[in-house]
């Protein structure tokens, strides 16, 4: 995503905002105290017109007692312009600000060698050579050095050429998926209402958009759009805007706030990151140290915790957590500073690898490889990992956030491995495979172990199936039913085929035709089905009921069990008809007295009348009408 935003750092009095004033005409220190000391103490804007295009300046603070806004500053820009004077030649500032830039990954940039009319020629060539001296054991060792006089106008010209080239060919470091706007300004202004300011990245908006505030999901309609003081209707990502708000008021935002899209980007208390350390740390940051984390315009304090060992080292990225005092919003691949919260030296800096994670806590070995997976940015290696650390599944929201990528376009990554249910579960299919292969040879054993019963409920192979999770068996089931492996039922399952009266012994024959017998010989004396009763005897009723030779009943008031001889009830059925023909209606009373049973059989077995449609119940009166 190119843009024209660049930020101009510098050491405190090397001509930053007098430089900023020559290019543009326009004097960024708004506030008193700005120039009665003679100190840009926030951050100022300004723009110019090249052939190019518009260049956007954000001038920043030198003095590292505002570092936390130069931060700010440096969010939103794709380059910088660093202010060196000439007289004075590279300062702590300036080196600090550099090493910032390159936290925040702004390796676009300018040098403009200030005050160059304050010295001789020779001195000049010397000012230059020690500057691109210094810059040679840097990351911006190849940028242009221009030599430059906000006074006298000299090198102007050349340096804003430099600047729209580079500009026109920036990159940010990364940039969201969607609108992300970090606010560096609110205020009010009288008729219009309130006003945020701030560098759009990752998507447009336009007038007439919801959007939220961050992270408090204060919500606001676009009522207008400014940029660089001219009136638009919509606004792309890269451009500096000031937006117009209705239905929030000033004191609703704060510095810091995120305007967002509507439903995106949630807030959170945690954030998983890789960090890098200053090499001027004196001393390494251990785990559960305090810190300040500088991102976008907000400054946060946070706790660090490590992921793989609990002193971090200089010389390679190290994975954390940062647990912070406050919910913050930030999104994916989101550079930050990280500042020692006494004595304000810089810490290191880092990125965001997850802007809503869970709080870290066991299995961190599985989570450090879903990390190093995000820092590599690969969208299928991701996937593994989340499937990996998930045991096969995840949601697809968790891969849309860690990849800024929306789900379209993870899904057309990712669909060859992995399964997307309506539910927005991903499944691996490796993992649905083998859980495939598992549900049968369980499913297998269970028939073995009672092959007499002719299903099994489903829930027994679940159980046995415990380290697999519920969705990957879900799709297991759905994948063997598909392929003529197994048949379902809401509550049963067993394996095609599966022949149970082949299976059974002589004794067990024996047995079905006692039950049978007896079951006709009870009629309307149902027999109650309890757990403690014999396996083997309850599998045989169960294939009873398989083929139809018996009828179950759930008298839900007494939770019971009750089963009667199919037979029986066909005829209970046809007397009850006979009793009480067409348009005759009749009471569950009457119904007991014709059938000549008690209350615990007549009740569920009108219920089944009625589940089958025999019956028609209005109230307390049943009838043949329907039938």
């Amino acid at each position: 995503m190119s843009g024209g935003v660049i930020a101009v750092i510098g050491h405190v009095d090397h001509g930053k905002t007098s430089l900023v004033h020559a290019l543009t005409g326009i004097v960024t220190d708004r506030l008193k105290e700005e120039h009665e000391r003679g100190l840009s103490i926030s951050l100022g804007f300004a723009h110019a017109h090249t052939p190019a295009g518009v260049l956007n300046f954000i001038d920043a603070p030198g003095h590292h007692n505002f570092l936390r806004t130069t931060v700010s500053g440096l969010s939103g820009a794709a380059s910088i312009l660093v202010a060196v004077s000439a007289v004075e030649g590279v300062m702590p500032q300036t080196i600090e600000h550099l090493q910032v830039a390159r936290f925040l990954g702004i390796e676009n940039a300018v040098f403009a060698l200030t005050k160059t009319d304050l010295l001789e020629p020779q001195d000049r060539i010397s000012a230059e050579r020690a500057l691109r001296q210094y810059l040679s054991g840097t990351s911006y060792g190849e940028s242009p050095i221009v030599s430059c006089s906000a006074n006298s106008g000299e090198g102007l010209n050349e340096l804003l050429s430099k600047l729209s080239g580079l500009s026109a060919n920036a990159e940010l470091a990364s940039h969201p998926g969607r609108p992300f706007l970090a606010i560096d300004r609110v205020f009010s202004i009288e008729g219009s209402g309130t006003v945020a300011t701030g560098t759009l990245l990752g998507g447009g908006i336009a007038s007439g958009d919801e959007l939220s505030a961050q992270p408090h999901q204060t919500k606001a309609i676009v009522k207008g759009l400014q940029v660089n003081g001219d009136d638009v209707a919509n606004v792309e990502a890269g451009s500096r805007v000031a937006v117009n708000l209705r239905g929030v008021s000033a004191h609703d935002l704060r510095k810091g706030d995120v305007m967002v899209s509507k439903g995106a980007f949630g807030s959170s208390t945690f954030f998983d990151a890789v960090i890098e350390l200053s090499p001027d740390l004196k001393k390494p940051i251990k785990h559960m140290d305090h810190v300040q984390l500088l991102i976008g315009t907000s400054a946060l304090s946070a706790k660090v915790r490590m992921y793989d060992w609990f002193e971090a080292q200089r010389d390679e990225p190290v994975f954390v957590q940062l647990a912070l005092d406050r919910l913050g919003v930030a999104f994916a691949g989101q550079r930050f500073v990280l500042q020692h919260p006494s004595t304000s030296a810089i810490i290191g800096g880092g990125k965001i690898l997850d802007p809503q994670a869970k709080r870290s806590s066991g299995r961190r070995d599985q989570r450090l490889k879903v990390l190093e997976a995000v820092k590599q940015g690969d969208v299928c290696s991701i996937a593994r990992a989340l499937s990996h650390s998930g045991r096969g599944a995840f949601r697809l929201e968790d891969l849309e956030r860690v990849s800024n990528l929306s789900g379209d376009e993870v899904r057309a990554i990712i669909e060859d491995e992995f399964i997307i249910t309506p539910a927005s579960s991903v499944l691996d299919k490796r993992y649905v495979a083998e859980a495939e292969t598992d549900y049968i040879k369980t499913l297998s054993d269970v028939h073995e172990d009672r092959p007499v019963a002719p299903h099994h409920p489903k829930q027994t192979i679940r159980q046995r199936l415990r380290n697999v999770p519920e969705v990957i068996i879900d799709a297991a089931e759905f994948g063997l039913a598909h392929s003529g492996q197994i048949v379902l039922s809401d509550r049963s399952v067993s394996l095609i085929g599966w022949d149970s009266v082949s299976r059974m012994s002589s004794a067990q024959r024996v047995r079905l035709e006692s039950l049978e017998a007896d079951l006709k010989k009870r009629g309307l004396n149902a027999i109650r089905l309890t757990a403690d009763q014999d396996q083997d005897e309850l599998d045989i009723y169960e294939l009873l009921l398989h083929f139809g030779k018996v009828v179950r009943l759930q008298n839900h008031a007494l939770r019971q069990v009750l089963v009667l001889h199919a037979d029986r009830v066909s005829a209970a059925h046809n007397d009850l008809r006979t009793a009480f023909p067409r348009s005759t209606t009749f009471t569950t009373g009457e119904a007991r007295e014709t059938l000549v049973t008690s209350r615990r059989v007549i009740v569920p077995l009108l219920e089944y009348f009625d589940q089958m449609g025999w019956t028609v119940r209005d109230g307390d009166q049943r009838s043949f009408d329907e039938m």
